[in-house]
């Protein structure tokens, strides 16, 4: 496993509750704002929560929303920002 996918592995494993299910949604790849309101009704708070204890470099990003109100949040790994690329999953 990379070094990268230790820190979200690790991360995981002390994230609990609906941030932990947000985050292992996230892990698999992009997630819609209507996905992740099945996980929290407060999504924009727990992304907000785990925006805050990321592993440095990790960002979680908001994409545009479309005509119909959706919106696409994705998990990006510190190369991939570093690139302005997506890639992360444990999957």
């Amino acid at each position: 496993m990379y070094s990268a996918q230790r820190e979200i592995a690790d991360l995981l494993k002390r994230t609990t509750g609906q941030c932990q299910k947000i985050l292992e949604r996230l892990t698999a790849g992009p997630a819609t704002n209507v996905e992740l309101n099945k996980i929290a009704f407060r999504y924009s708070a727990r992304i907000h929560e785990l925006r805050k204890i990321l592993p440095n470099g990790w960002t979680i990003e908001t994409g545009d929303t479309d005509d119909n109100g959706v919106t696409r949040y994705i998990l990006k790994s510190p190369a991939a920002t570093a690139r302005g690329t997506m890639l992360f999953s444990l999957y």
